[in-house]
């Protein structure tokens, strides 16, 4: 499993994911905060605890509390310094610990995590999403199920389809995707609560969607319009929201969303400080080579030029 922070939300303007960072494997972060704890500086979830988000009465206090709370920041700036030392080049360093350094200011970071990793590497993923909180930029992670949704079609004796990357989704398969997505939702949560770490799980209520192309694609959702309140509230808490990929229409329909549109959309509403996809690959594979890091003003057009027949789930990850 890889940290993959594709896309750093810095300075938003129009809502433009405008720069990439390079990647960083939950190990490396692991390594990490055992190098801190041998010279003392051990990372400390009680001192989060201490200094959480303050009570607040409403979601919109909720959300003027991620920007205005005066408490101390959790970490210390020099953890954050060696943290990103090996995440970014020097001058993103100077820039985050300017930010960092300003009393009052919270940084989130929205996280996209493959159902392949829920699946295979939960330990670590867990362990990197503390550490991650603890460092000061708190996690709201919003999850897939690809695989686990594949397997149970399988069992159903049903073939997956795509279409442009998205999964064609009748009746049947949306049925499937409800309770796959909740099992999957349940898994992470539940490791993070024995953990010892606040956590929410966020099944519904987010992304409001409407159909897409009902004879194309099935009940695939084309989210129109994020609902934030239980992502404010559960982070005001001092807990992690972990957020499943469905939606609903106005009139109550589920709908089958990609967890990377999802994240995306989240992501523009929400402007964290970073926007971090984790997959089981290391980083984009091209040509059988893995590449840590992409710039979309010069990499983006001769990519998307490329045949991705059979691939069209990369492309979609590609455009979004």
């Amino acid at each position: 499993m890889t940290f993959w922070p594709i896309l750093k939300q810095s300075h938003i303007s129009k809502f433009v994911l405008e720069t990439f960072d390079q990647m960083l494997r939950p190990r490396q972060l692991l390594s990490l905060a055992t190098h801190l704890a041998a010279k003392g500086k051990p990372v400390q979830r009680s001192a989060v605890a201490a200094t959480g988000f303050r009570k607040v009465a409403s979601a919109s206090m909720a959300r003027r509390a991620l920007h205005t709370s005066t408490t101390a920041l959790p970490g210390s700036p020099e953890l954050v310094k060696q943290l990103l030392t090996l995440m970014k080049s020097d001058k993103d360093i100077q820039e985050y610990l300017k930010v960092y350094g300003t009393p009052g200011l919270r940084r989130t970071t929205v996280i996209k995590i493959g159902g392949e990793v829920v699946d295979r590497e939960l330990d670590v993923l867990v362990k990197s999403l503390i550490f991650l909180k603890d460092a000061g930029l708190f996690p709201i992670v919003v999850h897939g199920a690809g695989p686990q949704m594949n397997d149970e079609l399988a069992k159903a004796g049903v073939e997956p389809k795509y279409v442009k990357g998205n999964r064609v989704t009748d009746k049947a398969t949306l049925a499937i995707a409800k309770r796959v997505f909740l099992a999957a939702n349940r898994k992470l949560v539940d490791a993070l609560a024995q953990a010892g770490v606040g956590v929410r799980p966020i099944t519904n209520g987010v992304f409001e969607a409407s159909i897409r192309d009902l004879d194309v694609y099935g009940y695939v959702g084309e989210v129109d319009k994020i609902h934030g309140e239980s992502v404010y509230s559960a982070i005001a808490s001092n807990q992690i929201p972990v957020l499943s990929s469905l939606g609903e229409s106005v009139d109550g329909q589920l709908l089958n969303i990609n967890a990377d549109i999802a994240a995306r959309e989240l992501a523009i509403t929400l402007q964290p400080y970073k926007t971090i996809f984790i997959n089981s690959k290391g980083g984009w594979i091209e040509d059988g080579v893995k590449l840590p890091t992409i710039d979309m003003s010069t990499d983006y057009e001769p990519m998307a030029a490329r045949d991705y027949t059979g691939r069209q789930g990369t492309l979609l990850k590609l455009n979004e």
